[in-house]
């Protein structure tokens, strides 16, 4: 299986997209589908969780810890401002493809500590 090499270690967003949804970034992937398909996961593995748990969810499974309490402000936070800019059926799914594709940005997604 070919993979993005990262530091010497394969990159983590083949493992957040999940069974089935193996795309590689170096194949031909944007971070613009790659966050589409995160949030797509997160919304079908966790429909009852409210938005402090799912922003833990994401934390955890692209950093492989909990974020802190900052953090989690932040993002909800930004959730807010990005839900009154999604209009109609799909902004649930936008608004959390946002915040995604923000957090594969981040500095602890790119480089490893």
């Amino acid at each position: 299986m070919r993979g993005v090499e990262l530091a010497g270690r394969r990159i983590v967003a083949v493992a957040l997209l999940g069974h089935g949804e193996r795309h590689h970034l170096d194949g031909g992937i944007g971070l613009e589908l790659a966050a589409r398909v995160w949030a797509e996961r997160l919304l079908r593995e966790q429909p009852k969780a409210d938005t402090t748990a799912r922003v833990r969810w994401l934390f955890e499974s692209a950093y492989g810890r909990l974020p802190n309490d900052g953090e989690v402000s932040a993002c909800v936070e930004s959730l807010g401002e990005l839900r009154a800019l999604q209009p109609g059926d799909a902004a649930e799914v936008e608004t959390w493809t946002d915040l995604c594709h923000a957090l594969l940005n981040a500095n602890d997604f790119i480089y490893v500590k």
